[in-house]
């Protein structure tokens, strides 16, 4: 893992993960919005990019809800604009694989990354969470992605900003199924299974949500949450 002010001077790219995208009822109508992490991830790569503003930012997000709702990508390029003065240029979108495949997982978005870079050695730093980088850098090997890494938090922490710390002890919840899931990959490295499980099940949504006034995970997926919405609200549920 390399140091942010050492390293992102340089980089040509910069690779935040997402990671999911929530959603609610806004006026009867369902509203997507990023996730904790996700935001985060988005803050780090802006961060990154005021560091160097000749870079880009790839974002190689999700599509959770279908695709006549906002997905995660669409939703991570909105606040990098919110936040910032970037530029529609120093912006690239990344929603699916040749063929159609939405990018709902870890694999699939390194895929999708390895797609878009080919061979190109050196320029592209990613930046997942802290929780998240070992399986990224192992993934990025089994994909032959070349990039340089650091974290989130550590781009975070170089700017000074500590917006996120009151959800560092809800996000480290994570690890414990980190963990399994590293195991897996010991076996299967390029996620075949959970790229199955993507296809059938739809994306996982993971955020921190505020429960008795304290941070806490909120772990289900895009399509549960979606029923229960429409169940709450006599709404039709989303066509996926």
């Amino acid at each position: 893992m390399i140091s942010p002010s050492e390293s992102i001077a340089e980089a040509e790219y910069i690779a935040p993960y997402p990671y999911s995208s929530n959603i609610d009822v806004v006026g009867q109508e369902y509203q997507p919005r990023l996730s904790v992490m996700s935001s985060m991830a988005i803050d780090a790569a802006v961060e990154a990019w005021k560091i160097n503003p000749e870079s880009k930012i790839v974002i190689a997000g999700e599509t959770l809800y279908g695709s006549s709702l906002p997905n995660t990508t669409d939703l991570m390029v909105e606040r990098a604009k919110q936040t910032s003065d970037i530029d529609d240029g120093s912006l690239v979108p990344l929603h699916r694989l040749p063929g159609g495949t939405l990018l709902n997982n870890t694999y699939l978005q390194t895929a999708a990354l390895k797609n878009y870079f080919g061979d190109k050695k050196g320029g592209l730093i990613s930046s997942p969470l802290n929780y998240h980088l070992q399986r990224v850098m192992h993934t990025a090997r089994a994909y032959g992605l070349e990039s340089g890494f650091t974290t989130a938090e550590q781009i975070l922490d170089t700017a000074g900003i500590n917006d996120y710390s009151q959800y560092e002890a809800a996000i480290a919840g994570l690890e414990s199924s980190e963990r399994t899931i590293r195991l897996i990959n010991r076996i299967d490295q390029k996620g075949r299974l959970f790229n199955l499980m993507s296809s059938r099940l739809g994306g996982r949504l993971v955020d921190v949500i505020e429960v008795n006034g304290r941070p806490e995970l909120l772990q289900t997926t895009a399509r549960k949450k979606v029923d229960e919405l429409a169940a709450t609200y006599g709404l039709e549920p989303i066509r996926f």
